[in-house]
């Protein structure tokens, strides 16, 4: 895994483009015209197993959530009200069996209004052991664009958080508070405007004094591929970064370098999945996802993402499907991402790369 640290004397030097392979995330507004999907009747959540941790068993329940949310439920966004409700209602079933093995989690919703209603963002806390320390918060959007399916972006987040949640929930207490949160209202036309679900869950942590170590955005972890030539880059990266599309990004400003590294070092030492990190001045897709919401309340907020439409040609597209993504290599993704947010909230001072069983 390598880091670079771009120089801050280019434009924008608040923003840093994340990961090495990372100049991801969100470019541009979705277009508007695309054909509209049926919401039928959700399914209940996969049933909860007693077995331990297996990649296999991460990948099918992986699976099972996208096309749950990407096929059965299908574009949920506030033009879709119904759909939206009925992902809403699917993320709280879904976590509802692992909040009851621990009373140190708990369960908020904090609606996001809007002109067409007002959808929550659905936050579970892990109290820690250390209140004086500060905290780490995971979060990942479960809307989709307009009237996209929205499988990699961002069913695959929303899944990711789930297993991470269901995986925390059989671990000892950490030293530090834990935070998953999945955001409403991240799509257009909510993207940097106060309707933002990220934006005012940020402003309420600010105003409440959150002390937050960092910010993960799980921001699209289902696309892989190992074709040389599948990974694209703006011109400025393409000598710095593999042109092989199979690894995970850690995208930030340049002023959180060390923990971007030192998180893509842990996540490294936790999984099998090849992890490119990057931190530098701005460039398109940098900002694309909730941790920008973060950083305008100065939290340290990293992206881990696939590099969106750096890599898949579905980015807001009507073939953004559940049989487009790469359920092995996403479980590994997400066992890496889980086991690293553990290991930063057991060591509150020590940055070392020891393995989590």
């Amino acid at each position: 895994m390598r880091h670079i640290l771009l120089p801050s004397h280019q434009p924008d030097s608040r923003s840093s483009l994340g990961t090495r392979a990372s100049a991801l995330a969100k470019l541009s507004l979705c277009a508007l015209a695309l054909a509209a999907c049926s919401t039928p009747e959700p399914v209940a959540p996969p049933a909860p197993s007693q077995a331990p941790w297996s990649l296999d068993d991460v990948a099918g329940r992986s699976q099972a959530h996208v096309t749950q949310l990407a096929q059965v439920i299908g574009p949920r966004n506030d033009d879709h009200p119904q759909a939206y409700t009925q992902a809403q209602s699917y993320i709280q079933q879904a976590l509802a069996p692992h909040l009851s093995k621990t009373a140190r989690s708990s369960l908020a919703l904090h609606p996001v209004k809007t002109s067409q209603g007002a959808w929550p963002n659905i936050e579970v806390t892990f109290e820690g052991t250390d209140p004086t320390l500060e905290s780490i918060v995971l979060g990942a959007h479960y809307d989709s664009c307009y009237k996209t399916p929205g499988a990699d972006d961002n069913a695959s987040g929303v899944a990711a958080l789930l297993e991470i949640h269901r995986w925390l929930s059989t671990q000892p207490q950490t030293a530090r508070t834990i935070r998953l949160v999945f955001f409403a209202n991240e799509e257009p036309p909510h993207f940097k405007r106060d309707t933002m679900g990220s934006l005012q869950y940020a402003r309420m942590a600010h105003a409440r004094g959150d002390r937050i170590l960092a910010m993960f955005s799980l921001e699209m972890l289902g696309y892989y591929k190992t074709e040389p030539g599948s990974q694209k880059y703006p011109s400025v990266l393409k000598a710095l970064y593999p042109d092989t599309g199979d690894f995970v990004a850690f995208v930030s400003s340049w002023t959180y370098g060390a923990i971007t590294a030192q998180s893509a070092r842990l996540f490294g030492a936790q999984s099998p999945m090849h992890v490119e990190s990057y931190t530098g001045p701005i460039i398109p897709g940098v900002d694309f996802s909730d941790h920008w919401s973060f950083w305008q309340m100065g939290y340290p907020a990293i992206m881990i993402t696939d590099t969106s439409f750096f890599r898949t040609p579905h980015y807001h597209k009507p073939t953004d499907t559940p049989e487009t993504l790469d359920y092995p290599r996403m479980a590994q993704a997400i066992e890496g991402v889980a086991k690293m947010t553990y290991a930063l909230a057991m060591r509150p001072k020590d940055g070392s790369s020891k393995k989590t069983k």
